[in-house]
């Protein structure tokens, strides 16, 4: 399928109508995730999104990608591209291969302390975080500390996202 032409226009109407086109044929997802994966300014947010939306209905598709988007998150630029691959893997079971869980935990980390993420990366960093810590559970205090530490350096968004993380997490601890 000629994606490019396809992922001309960025309108979220285009992205559904895509996605709904693609379905669950792994072939069309494939192309899909390869597009995203070159960093391209406008095409790969666009591609990504359209990905996005069809693991939103047939999350077994992402799958076998996910070290490929953990490996990239490590280069890519589009910070669209980077967000849209984490939301992707809020919505998945986080990976059971320890080195790939450290390397994706690492990042979070990483990006909730960078100044320069935007707050949706963050956001979504949280939330992987915690759900690793529901793996790993003597990671949820180095996560109340991280939060705490970021959370006056932050946006409104993060302070409101990192507050109702700081109450499920003192909440888990304390039971």
């Amino acid at each position: 399928m000629d994606f490019e032409s396809i992922l001309a226009d960025s309108s979220k109407l285009l992205a559904e109508q895509t996605a709904k086109v693609v379905g669950n044929n792994e072939v069309y997802f494939r192309e899909l995730m390869q597009i995203a994966l070159l960093d391209k300014h406008r095409l790969s947010p666009r591609a990504a999104n359209v990905a996005e939306f069809c693991c939103s209905k047939y999350p077994e598709l992402v799958q076998s990608f996910i070290p490929q988007i953990i490996d990239s998150l490590t280069w890519i630029q589009n910070d669209g591209v980077k967000r849209i691959f984490l939301k992707i893997l809020t919505r998945n079971s986080c990976p059971s291969d320890e080195q790939l869980m450290t390397r994706l935990l690492n990042l979070c980390f990483n990006y909730l302390v960078s100044p320069n993420e935007k707050p949706a990366v963050k956001h979504y960093s949280m939330m992987i975080l915690f759900d690793i810590s529901n793996i790993v559970p003597e990671l949820k205090n180095e996560l109340i500390i991280v939060i705490e530490d970021q959370y006056h350096k932050n946006t409104q968004a993060f302070m409101a996202m990192g507050k109702r993380m700081l109450k499920k997490l003192h909440k888990e601890i304390k039971s």
